[in-house]
């Protein structure tokens, strides 16, 4: 106890005010109170006795008007670090009281079980006093531990019935989560908007309302713990996703959170706001039509957009652009449903990572990128960075399998002059750099890179140059029948006709070419080309034979090209059995489903494949039974030390046994020697392409070899149909 008189400092004063009328609500308990304050008035002999609520651990006091005060002037000091204040005489101006406040004033704290204190209860006389005494003392804790006994009483009831009347204030859909996730309450809007009983909703993890692909990682709960973890303020209160009825129907949702800590409990609420109905209302809320379906990020579409919005704006931040190795070839071995699970995990570990404000998006099957709108300077980019590699580096636990991944990230810095086009370039530039490294590594856009990229974009432009001018050209090399030396097919080979530096073997410009979205244009060019050369030939009546042609990897994503491919075919009286279309190895398994279709869908119009340099890559031997391919090219690395390295010539023995066990035709391309010839005719191998049987050569030339064939046609040399 520490008894103070009106030279005593009292500390600051606050003026005091009504306490919330959700705790005095109940009749009942505020008789209560009344009762224990007459109480206090009678054993103390004093004309005032009321209770004060602290705003916070030491904030101004808030009023619970129990007894008639009116005419006490209720000037009072902040919570006090005692938990007894006496102050017998208060005659006199201190600071914090005026100088009407005089007289008696006592008071003890109201307590919390644990010992926190929320309160004080006061009483107070005109009159001021000689004493307070011990006995005095302990009978005024007494009745404060009366008084905050009902007080917390009141409290848990009114917790209790809190969710129940704020649901039946509300016609939104609302739920309550437990720490741990689970549904606590639920109120009949959001019973109606789910589909759900209430007995079949409480209990369950939250996670049922949301679809099943999006489970992973507890998705919805993960995304609560990561907007107020342990009970902090939200930073982002609102996300939009997807989410579920009881009837597995799915429909997009705005979740707004609410995250408070309680007695030592973190507590979760959920407004919950259906935007079915507001897709076209309301263009800006994103929708399905801006989201990926899988991962429930944006999609490619949607993040361009933002890019070049944020770039008009002439705002600071950043690009990243991230990709992970290996998806394609898990989906392959294991099957495409552990893949996508796969990426669902990573989307929701990214999106963990993200700092408030930042967009996330899925550009592709293995490609994710985020934009980070604030200003950063190295250090917060950096660390940032560093979050997301450590987030992804950890092996992922699906299906009782482990799965690791390594990641490859490029970073550029937006700038008040980048555009968008020029802001993502620089990303994926960097991104490509941080491939080679081949490890988990992040690369960001530097001065070097710039340099760099000036070359790229000046290749770019005269690649441009060189399209629009006609200055490139196909040459074709001769593929020959190994069993009697006749000519089976062909190989188109795109040449540049440079006006300054003349013709340019491939080397020179196809790298460049294969990064830039020019490929496409550049390789339906060839493509056009190729088949209307063999549609004049075939008018001339040359015997036809098998054309082969490389696909750029960007071709595989472009919409509707099975029919472009049978358009063209069309137009220049090609059968598709004489066409082969070449794809890498490495370019089909990155691409997965979608290259599976896409070549599935090729054959079935009778258009052959070849999988191109075989061996090089990731791909294993067994991919050759998944893929419908007709041919496979044994690349020229094997053949070139296949008499010297007994190593080559054990891997090409078994692919050409491999092919002809499931009835693929084999090309080994890069034969310069006899020797060479008949070690590979000894193998088994059907077809041989490179110098020993000639260059590439123009048009022109190959007429003439076609003229010197027989009159018949030509079939190709391909066992599978």
């Amino acid at each position: 106890m520490m008894q103070r008189d009106m030279g005593a400092d009292a500390g600051r004063g606050r003026n005091g005010r009504t306490f919330d009328e959700h705790v005095c609500a109940n009749r009942e308990t505020v008789a209560r109170l009344h009762h224990v304050c007459t109480f206090a008035n009678q054993l103390f002999g004093t004309e005032h006795a009321f209770i004060a609520i602290a705003g916070d651990c030491r904030g101004p006091a808030r009023i619970l008007p129990l007894t008639d005060c009116c005419s006490f002037p209720l000037h009072l000091p902040d919570l006090p670090d005692e938990d007894l204040v006496v102050m017998l005489d208060r005659t006199g101006r201190s600071e914090g009281f005026d100088a009407e406040a005089r007289g008696f004033l006592a008071g003890a704290c109201l307590q919390e079980p644990d010992g926190h204190r929320f309160g004080m209860f006061w009483i107070a006389d005109p009159a001021a006093r000689d004493t307070f005494s011990p006995s005095d003392a302990r009978n005024l804790r007494a009745v404060a531990r009366i008084a905050a006994d009902h007080l917390l009483a009141e409290r848990e009831r009114q917790l209790e019935r809190m969710p129940a009347i704020f649901a039946r204030a509300t016609d939104q859909a609302l739920l309550c989560l437990s720490e741990d996730g689970e549904i606590a309450f639920a109120n009949d809007a959001a019973l109606q908007l789910f589909g759900f009983r209430r007995e079949d909703l409480l209990g369950q993890p939250c996670d049922i309302l949301i679809p099943a692909r999006l489970l992973t990682e507890h998705y919805l709960h993960g995304m609560i713990l990561a907007a107020g973890a342990g009970g902090h303020p939200v930073e982002r209160p609102r996300i939009e996703t997807l989410a579920c009825r009881s009837d597995g129907s799915e429909f997009p949702i705005a979740v707004t959170f609410s995250v408070w800590k309680e007695q030592g409990k973190v507590w979760n609420s959920c407004i919950i706001d259906d935007l079915s109905d507001r897709r076209t209302a309301e263009p800006e809320v994103v929708h399905l039509i801006h989201q990926d379906r899988l991962t429930g990020l944006f999609n490619r579409d949607r993040f361009e957009s933002l890019v070049q919005e944020h770039c008009r704006q002439q705002n600071a931040g950043a690009l990243i652009i991230l990709e992970l190795a290996g998806i394609g070839a898990i989906g392959e071995q294991m099957g495409p449903s552990l893949s996508d699970t796969l990426l669902v995990h990573a989307a929701n570990r990214i999106r963990l990572c993200l700092p408030s404000g930042a967009q996330a998006a899925r550009l592709g099957l293995d490609q994710f990128a985020i934009l980070l709108p604030a200003p950063l300077d190295a250090a917060g980019l950096q660390d940032i960075v560093d979050t997301l590699l450590e987030a992804l580096q950890p092996p992922f636990e699906i299906h009782h399998q482990r799965l690791q991944v390594t990641c490859a990230l490029g970073h550029a810095e937006a700038g008040p002059e980048l555009a968008a086009d020029d802001l993502l370039g620089r990303a994926d530039y960097a991104l490509s750099h941080a491939r080679l490294l081949e490890r988990t590594a992040a690369v960001g856009f530097d001065t070097r890179l710039q340099t760099e990229a000036c070359h790229s974009r000046a290749a770019h432009n005269d690649i441009v140059r060189a399209l629009r001018q006609g200055e490139f050209v196909l040459q074709y090399q001769p593929q020959v029948n190994l069993e009697d030396d006749s000519l089976c097919g062909m190989e188109a080979l795109i040449r540049w006709q440079h006006p300054v530096r003349g013709l340019l073997p491939p080397a020179e410009f196809l790298p460049a070419l294969e990064r830039s979205t020019l490929s496409i244009e550049v390789g339906w060019w060839v493509l056009g080309e190729a088949v209307r050369q063999m549609g004049e030939w075939a008018a001339a009546g040359l015997p036809r034979v098998k054309m082969s042609v490389n696909l750029f990897p960007l071709q595989l994503r472009s919409p509707d090209f099975v029919e472009a491919v049978s358009r063209l075919l069309a137009q220049h009286g090609v059968e598709a059995r004489f066409l082969e279309l070449e794809i890498t190895e490495t370019a089909a398994l990155t691409d997965g489903d979608q290259s599976l279709r896409l070549i599935s869908a090729l054959r079935e119009i009778g258009v052959g494949i070849a999988f191109d340099d075989f061996g090089t890559g990731y791909a294993s031997l067994g991919t050759l039974q998944h893929y419908p391919i007709t041919t496979l090219k044994i690349d020229r690395g094997f053949v070139r030390d296949l008499l010297t390295r007994q190593r080559d010539a054990a891997i090409t023995r078994a692919l050409i046994m491999l092919s002809r066990d499931i009835g693929v035709t084999t090309i080994a391309e890069g034969i310069e020697t006899i020797e060479q010839e008949l070690t590979l005719k000894m193998m088994g191998c059907d077809c041989g392409q490179g110098y020993l049987f000639g260059r590439s050569m123009p048009a022109s030339d190959i007429a003439g070899l076609l003229a010197r064939l027989p009159s018949r046609l030509a079939a190709p040399a391909m066992r599978a149909g």
